[in-house]
Formats: C-alpha cells, structure tokens, sequence
C-alpha cells in the first residue's frame, strides 16, 4: 500500500475524553436542581441554555480550558435571576471546582486505537497529532504521555480553532494527505480545505454531530472506530 501522510485530532479521536465532561454536565446540573428547588427548569432546557452560553464563550476563550467552567457559572447566574433569586458565590465556586474535574483525566487511548496506530506504522504511514488548544498547551501534552501515545508522534502541533493553516503547512508536497477527526468543523472543513481526505470518527462529543455550513456528505468518509481506518486507506490508493 502506498504510503500516506496522516494527521489525527486528539480528543475523542484518539483518548476519550467526552465522559470526563459527562460526569461533570450531571454533576453540575445537580447541583443547579438542588440550588433552584422548584424554580428548577426542565432539564433539557438547562443543558441546551449552558452549550449556548458556552458556544458564545469560544469567541472569546477558543479553547481555553476555563471556557467549561465559565460556562456553567453563568448557567447558574442566568437560571437564578430568572427564578428570582440571589446568585450563591458557594454555589459558583462549587461549579467551577466540578466543572474543572475533566482536567484531572484519567486520560485513556479509545478502544483499538494503540493497535491500529501500530499498524499503521508498520505500513509505512506517517502519523501526526494536529489538535485544538493554543491557551491549553500543557493540558494537551499532558493528555498525550498520560494515555501513553507520545510515542507515536515526532510531535504534537497545537492550533487555535482553526487547522487549515497548520494542516496547509504539514502536507504542503505531499501527494497522499489525510486528516481523521471527530469534528466536522474543526477536522473534516480544514482538511477538504487543503486538498486532503477528510474522515470523521464519531464520537460521543456533540461536535461530532454539530453541522458543518455547506458541507457536503458526500465530500468526506466516516468510519465507526479508528480501527476501520487502515481499511479505509486500502481503498484510497491501490
């Protein structure tokens, strides 16, 4: 099989990271349940107030790791006012100190992944790290020696919200380029952007089904696990 330069997205393509921001989305809820009483809205309506707030925060925190956090304070704060009462600072340290948890991992590889990344070594591949979180350097590098897949990149590149530049520059001359992410946004958009094959990994982050503006499914190859990729490559170039 001809070789191939591959970039990989991190969170949630390559360790699994969305049940850390499970644990702490129940959590944080809970807490707003138990503070509000009977002025408490319907669940739905708190988890769809909150990734509002916090989509509007990217224009400000991008990736920042604080941008979780401040997202479910100002939850809280929107919520009491409405429900007429008085902000609770116990109750905003108590959600930033949850909301914060995800930090602490454990960071762990997704399901087959140490394996497919050894196979595809073996085939000769190129493999690349390119993920999200420019005002999250250490956390990133941290996640990557946590999970123990350091050792498969001759580097990490960390990029701000958008990849296209960095993608631009890391397959500039070469013929066979491919970008596999769990983000249509942030992965598949930069990837046919810069003449390379775009696959997306679903996950069970809610970027991973987030819409991308005109975007054509037909553009892109989407695969269950990581585990399907060697295959997938199989068919790209015979």
């Amino acid at each position: 099989m001809p070789r191939a330069r591959i970039a990989s997205d991190l969170d949630d393509t390559l360790i699994s990271t969305s049940p850390l921001y499970h644990q702490a989305i129940w959590t944080c809820g809970e807490i707003i349940h138990r503070v509000l009483g009977s002025a408490s809205p319907y669940p739905i309506k708190v988890l769809d107030l909150q990734r509002e707030i916090d989509l509007e925060l990217m224009k400000e925190y991008d990736y920042n790791p604080e941008r979780f956090p401040r997202s479910w304070e100002l939850t809280y704060r929107r919520l009491a006012v409405d429900a007429g009462q008085v902000v609770d600072d116990d109750v905003v340290e108590l959600l930033l100190d949850v909301a914060r948890r995800f930090k602490q991992g454990p960071f762990t590889p997704t399901a087959g992944v140490i394996e497919t990344l050894n196979q595809l070594q073996r085939e000769g591949h190129e493999l690349f790290c390119v993920t999200g979180g420019c005002q999250a350097e250490e956390l990133q590098h941290r996640k990557l020696r946590d999970s123990g897949l350091d050792k498969y990149f001759p580097d990490l590149i960390i990029t701000d919200g958008d990849k296209t530049p960095a993608l631009r520059k890391l397959f500039q001359g070469v013929s066979r380029t491919v970008m596999v992410g769990d983000s249509l946004d942030h992965d598949i958009l930069p990837a046919l952007a810069v003449g390379a094959i775009g696959v997306l990994v679903r996950s069970q982050s809610w970027t991973s089904y987030r819409p991308a503006s005109e975007l054509d499914p037909s553009q892109y190859h989407v695969i269950k696990t990581l585990t399907e990729l060697p295959a997938l490559l199989a068919t790209f170039w015979k």
